[in-house]
């Protein structure tokens, strides 16, 4: 008897996780070059915006606890983009057009980091307050995990998103013109 409650409890945990419900993220991510003059200048300006290549996407869950996973696997997520197993982050890169899309997201509240892999940013200037508060409640070793370094050296950002089941969160953003 207790043998087979086990199985069916198994079975309906694996049928609830086939039916539960979704989210997605998607959106484009871009920059501008303003390094080129004359002719060329004129040629970029008239293109517009180009695709953030290889931009990195995490989505993190506000809530999140980092010492719920190892620091291994801390730092091989913010890294290396490997999703640590049962748990709630996400990771993308952008295309070479800039897209990027991330599906099979529970339903919550989620911070959006996108890190830029082509703008960089004055490293003489401080982050902003509210984006170390946060990345300090992400990880528990910026310096370990790269945030630190990614963070200052290249532009980024931080998102606020409620995922909902079924539905498609539209997120973008121009990092604008890399600082020299």
């Amino acid at each position: 008897f207790f043998m087979m409650m086990l199985m069916i409890t198994l079975l309906f945990n694996i049928c609830s996780a086939q039916n539960q419900d979704y989210g997605r993220i998607k959106g484009t991510i871009t920059w501008q070059n303003n390094d080129n003059v004359g002719v060329a200048r004129q040629f970029y300006d008239a293109i517009g915006t180009k695709g953030d290549i290889d931009a990195k996407i995490y989505v993190i869950p506000k809530n999140f606890n980092p010492a719920s996973i190892s620091s291994e696997a801390e730092q091989n997520y913010y890294q290396f983009g490997e999703i640590p197993f049962n748990t709630n982050l996400y990771y993308a890169s952008a295309d070479v057009n800039g897209n990027y899309e991330i599906a099979g997201i529970s339903p919550g509240a989620y911070y959006v980091l996108i890190i830029s892999q082509n703008t960089k940013r004055d490293i003489n200037k401080p982050r902003s307050e509210d984006i170390t508060y946060i990345l300090k409640q992400i990880s528990r070793n910026l310096e370990q995990d790269n945030l630190e370094l990614y963070t200052k050296k290249y532009k980024h950002t931080i998102k606020t998103v409620e995922i909902r089941a079924n539905v498609t969160s539209n997120i973008n953003y121009d990092f604008g013109n890399t600082w020299k």
